[in-house]
């Protein structure tokens, strides 16, 4: 055997035994604080604008860790605790497990690449997002989700106000670059099945009591946006097959800050007569007809309850209008 042969084999066999051990002594006890940190401050931690002065931060706490595929982790029992503006502590997410990995090409370039998988509320999600850790954002996203339980989601439970029922699938695939409000494009595609809500009291955006629903079948949800330069515009948002049926068109100019983009939309939707007749459902309709009258008779000829939907992405407001079926027409 040569000599720059042997210098090649056993200068190899030194860097893979070096890997080995530093992969197997990593101080994984360390290391679980730290990402623990950063995932706060992702998600918010200390942040103005989502915590505010009285609000509640961000909170991570982590059964299990382990090492996963060189250069990832690999988490279970991952308990989130959203932040929130006001003194009531956020939503919770409990995911069931969680990968993560970084591109090894990606750590020479200022852009790092990020995978993920994992299982949660008895479906599972996985994807990739391109991150710039010196100003900490999203170039890129692409998210696959599978059947996504709803009624396990106690965040989302908590976020509408009532139990909630069916499952969720999704498909997103943004390229957002350095500025998402000029070169942002990509498509986001949500589907629900099953769907329902109730019975109990159910917040609004923008509406400041809670209402009251009954059981509602929701059916169908079909959710198509696609993002060109920058603005994100609805293909089709609707609900159908169930005893309610109703269609929303949105827009939004991206903002380096997606929870600040701003919403502009309107839309309506419809009970169906049958179900409106039934006794146990007769408050629901009286409560109806008066925010109608008291929104400027948002109710048509068709029956359809025409709103507009404004704010932001992180705070949306709900308000019955009959100007959003004029404004924008019927479909």
């Amino acid at each position: 055997m040569s000599r720059a042969l042997k210098f090649f084999a056993y200068s190899s066999w030194f860097w893979l035994v070096f890997s080995l051990s530093v992969y197997l002594t990593f101080p994984l006890g360390t290391i679980k604080g730290i990402i623990k940190d950063q995932m706060e401050l992702a998600l918010g931690k200390g942040d103005r604008i989502k915590v505010g002065r009285h609000g509640v931060d961000p909170e991570v706490s982590i059964g299990s860790l382990s090492l996963y595929r060189v250069s990832g982790l690999s988490m279970e029992r991952v308990r989130i605790q959203l932040a929130s503006s006001n003194p009531d502590p956020g939503p919770v997410v409990d995911v069931d497990e969680l990968n993560v990995r970084v591109g090894l090409l990606s750590l020479l370039s200022d852009v790092k690449n990020v995978s993920f998988s994992g299982e949660l509320y008895g479906g599972t999600f996985s994807g990739d997002a391109d991150l710039d850790p010196k100003t900490q954002a999203m170039h890129g996203l692409n998210v696959e989700v599978d059947d996504v339980r709803v009624d396990k989601a106690i965040a989302v439970q908590q976020l509408a106000g009532g139990p909630l029922g069916g499952s969720l699938s999704a498909d997103i695939e943004l390229e957002l670059g350095p500025d998402p409000q000029k070169e942002g494009t990509g498509t986001v595609v949500l589907k629900g099945d099953k769907l329902s809500a109730g019975p109990g009291d159910f917040r609004f955006p923008g509406v400041p009591l809670p209402v009251n629903l009954p059981y509602i079948d929701l059916g169908k949800l079909n959710a198509e946006i696609d993002v060109v330069k920058g603005t994100a515009k609805s293909k089709d948002i609707s609900l159908t097959g169930g005893n309610a049926t109703a269609n929303i068109e949105i827009e939004s100019k991206l903002q380096k800050r997606m929870g600040m983009s701003r919403l502009d939309g309107a839309g309506w939707f419809l009970l169906d007569e049958e179900f409106l007749k039934k006794p146990e459902n007769s408050k629901l309709k009286s409560a109806m007809e008066i925010a109608s009258a008291m929104g400027g008779k948002a109710k048509d000829d068709e029956g359809r309850y025409h709103f507009d939907l404004r704010g932001t992405a992180q705070a949306p407001k709900f308000a019955l209008s009959r100007t959003a079926g004029k404004k924008r027409g019927k479909k």
